[in-house]
Parts: structure tokens; sequence; C-alpha cells
């Protein structure tokens, strides 16, 4: 309170006019009996008290005693040195303690940091939030399998108790990038989507053919005199129907497109709409490009937009100043894109250069995305769908076989589905077939070509690379 010291003589025999008092539960719990007192305030560099260095009972003979040897005439007051000493010691103390303090500080910044990242890509898109806190989960629980290998490649596998912290981050910041992705292209749900769906101008511009084909009829039954001509006018309004139908179908994008639907969509954008006395092709050019996507609901150029953020994320790492204790961060956290056989993005690193963790994180990153129920362009696949798939990756080289099949055999994709994923989702898998299949041979380049992957994005991302582009310019 008043960052003084205090001398006491026997803290039993302390004057009653002092501002405090002595307690003497602990000597009465330990059978102990305090008599001199040294207590002496830590002060850091800005004046603070951290603490209190106290010491107790100078003994003359200078030895250690027990409770049962304590004589109150060999305890004697403590001196100007020991006074002297102690203050040096008490200077240090909060020193250690004030960096202690701030070190956790910064620690709790930066945490509170990657939640407020996490939080605003949350707050940006419903569809993604959610993986940034599943996919640390996951990591972590397939980590401790791996770790857990008593034989095989993994049997010498241990993380520290820092190297646990530094997954941690990783995994919590692997996806940073997304930040900075377009909301419209991460919550795209159809293939006419983009800041609005815009299957509903279609709509609008079939209403537009049927009101044409209602006013065909009208004039060609005038002109003929005659009552009724439903033949004709039902053709047309069944085919305009048809024609909506379709492309309400393709827009959703839940299937592959066949020849035949691509087909299909060409012959429909020649179909003519008029506006304001102007004649439009029912279709435009971009909305044909969309609608003929043949796998989800994202074009090449937003499927590379999407991809790109991990070129944001990677350079968004890379920028930052790691500690020692945190220095692969940016390579646990940017590799989950990668694949073994090099055909990643992206960087194109060969998946085996790879760290384990960041092996890790790409299996972690794949489950959840396949069974995630939240995201705008899919359902959530059950556990077999997904390991099935998984398997497929597995053949194809997408990511390390051995880590799928501790994956497998030590049940984390079942665990962590049965406290994650709903009940009909947690469904029965071969774990003997995914576990037999043989990935297939590749060819592995040389150790040059490889480093070289590590320092430069892929041609067709170099687009996303802000950094390279703004220095380009400055220039």
């Amino acid at each position: 309170l008043t960052g003084k010291s205090l001398h006491i003589k026997d803290v039993y025999k302390l004057p009653k006019n002092l501002p405090f008092t002595f307690n003497k539960e602990m000597d009465h719990k330990y059978n102990y009996r305090t008599k001199s007192v040294l207590a002496i305030p830590m002060v850091n560099h800005l004046g603070e008290v951290m603490g209190v260095l106290q010491l107790i009972n100078r003994h003359k003979h200078k030895k250690i005693i027990t409770n049962n040897e304590i004589d109150l005439n060999d305890i004697v007051p403590f001196t100007n040195d020991d006074h002297r000493i102690a203050m040096a010691m008490a200077n240090y103390s909060a020193i250690s303690l004030y960096n202690q303090k701030l070190i956790n500080n910064q620690r709790s910044l930066f945490e509170k940091f990657i939640s407020l990242i996490n939080a605003a890509i949350d707050a940006k898109s419903q569809h993604t939030g959610a993986h940034c806190d599943r996919v640390p989960i996951l990591v972590e629980m397939l980590t401790e399998a791996v770790c857990e290998e008593q034989d095989g490649k993994f049997k010498d596998f241990q993380l520290t108790k820092d190297e646990w912290y530094e997954l941690k981050i990783a995994s919590e910041l692997h996806d940073c990038g997304k930040i900075v992705t377009p909301v419209h292209i991460i919550d795209k749900a159809t293939k006419l989507e983009t800041i609005f769906d815009r299957i509903n101008a279609i709509d609008l511009r079939f209403e537009i053919l049927r009101r044409d084909a209602e006013k065909e009829k009208q004039d060609h039954l005038q002109k003929k005199g005659i009552k009724s001509d439903k033949g004709h006018f039902e053709k047309r309004l069944n085919k305009i129907n048809e024609m909506e139908s379709f492309i309400r179908k393709i827009n959703e994008g839940g299937e592959y497109l066949t020849p035949e639907d691509e087909k299909k969509i060409k012959e429909i954008s020649k179909e003519k709409y008029f506006k304001n006395n102007k004649c439009y092709p029912l279709l435009n050019k971009n909305e044909i490009e969309n609608l003929s996507i043949h796998r989800g609901t994202l074009t090449e150029k937003e499927r590379l937009i999407i991809n790109g953020h991990m070129v944001d994320t990677i350079n968004m790492l890379n920028a930052l100043p790691f500690p020692s204790n945190l220095k692969r961060v940016p390579e646990y956290a940017s590799g989950h894109h990668e694949k073994m056989d090099g055909t990643g993005y992206p960087r194109g690193i060969y998946g085996g250069d790879m760290s384990i963790p960041a092996r890790i994180m790409a299996i972690a990153d794949v489950f959840e995305a396949l069974t995630a129920s939240d995201r705008p362009y899919k359902k959530g696949l059950s556990i077999s769908k997904a390991m099935k798939i998984m398997g497929e990756m597995k053949e194809k080289n997408h990511f390390d076989p051995d880590i799928f099949n501790v994956f497998i055999k030590s049940k984390v994709y079942l665990n962590y589905a049965k406290k994650y994923l709903s009940a009909e989702s947690c469904d029965e898998i071969n774990e003997k077939a995914l576990i037999e299949i043989i990935p297939k041979k590749f060819t592995l380049d040389s150790k040059k070509v490889r480093a070289q992957r590590w320092k430069n994005f892929l041609d067709k991302y170099k687009f996303m690379d802000r950094q390279a582009l703004n220095k380009k310019q400055s220039n």
C-alpha cells in the first residue's frame, strides 16, 4: 500500500498504533512461531508494486531449522545488509514479474486478435466462421492420435508444450486470408448468384415470354376470327415452362453438368424477349458461362478467387514477426490445400516436404469441409460418404496416406462425428477397405525444383498476390 519496506523485530509485539496487524492463523495451522520479518515491496521500473518479498525468522547461526527446533533466542532481527541484499532480489523479482505479465498480456492480446479475425470472417459469412472453430478441434484430436503411435513412421513423433501451442495458433489462423475474400463468392449458393440471385431476373424474362405468347394468341384469334386455338398456345406455354424449370434446376449446381445439358443451355439462350420495344437474348454471355459450370456453383475465375484465400493467408502470416516459439505457424497454416504429388495450390508444394503438423491440418480441413452442414452450396455428408470421398482422395495423393490411416484406426473421425455432427451422419464405414487403398505412384521432382515451389505462387494465382503486385507498382 505504501511502497515502503517493513523491518519488524517481533510480529507478536507490534505497537497497537500501527495501521496493520499480524495474522497468526498460519502459525497456528503449521505449529510455527514467526518472529522477525523483513517485508520489501517489489517495484518495477514504472514504480508499480508487483508484489512483496517477505523474509521470516533470521537465525543468528545461519542454519536451516525445523519447527521443533525453533528457539526464539536464536531468532534475531534482519540487518541493514540483509535489507540491501533483499532489496536487490526484490527489484530483480519485480522486473521478472513485470516481464512475465507483459508476455502473458501479449499472448492474450494475440489470441484475442485471432478470435477477432475469425469473428470478422464469421460476421461476413455464416458459412465459414464455424469452420475456423472446428478445424482446430480436429487437428488436436488427430495430432494426439499420431503422437500415441507406438510403431511405424510416427513412433518418434511428439510435441512439447510450446509446440502444441504453436500448432493451436496455426490451426486457428489457417483460413485467416478469407477475411478479404468477397462474401458474395464465399456465399454463392447457386450458379447465377452474385450480390443477388439472378435467377429472379431470368424468371421475369420468362414471364415476359408468357405475356408475349398470350398476346400472340389473342392477335392470332382476332385475325382468324375464331374463338379458340388452345393447342398452339399451350404448346408454346409448355415449352416456356419447361425451359424455366430446366434453368432453375441447372442453377442449383447440385449435379455434374452433362454435354446434353450444356447444349440445351445454349439453345435456350437463343430465345428472344422484348423489353421497352428492344429485343434481347434470353440469357446473356455471363449467365451462359455461369449456368455452364460443370460442377458446383463457381466459375473458374471465382474458384481461383476462393482458392486465393491461401495466397492472402500466406502473405498475412509471413508478414508477422513471429517469435521463435511460433516460427512454424506460417508453414503449418498455409499448406492444407497442397497435395502429396505437388498438384495442390497455391504453390504446388509436394506434401511430403511439409511437416507432419501441416499434413495433419490438410486431413482435418477436408473432413470438416465435407461433413459441415452450414455450407451454402451443399448439405453436410454422412461420415460414410465423406470417408468414401477421402478414400478416393487418398488414392489420388491428395494427402498423407499414413496420417489418414491413423485418422481411421484411432477412430478420430467417429469420435469427432459423435460429438459435433448429427446422429444421422454417424453411419458405418468400411475401415479395412479405406486403409488398404494404395495411392497412385507419381514422379518426384528434384530437390532444387521442390525448394523453388516454396518461394513462389503458381502462375494462375499470381494475380491474387497483392504484395507482389504492390511491390511491382512501387518499383
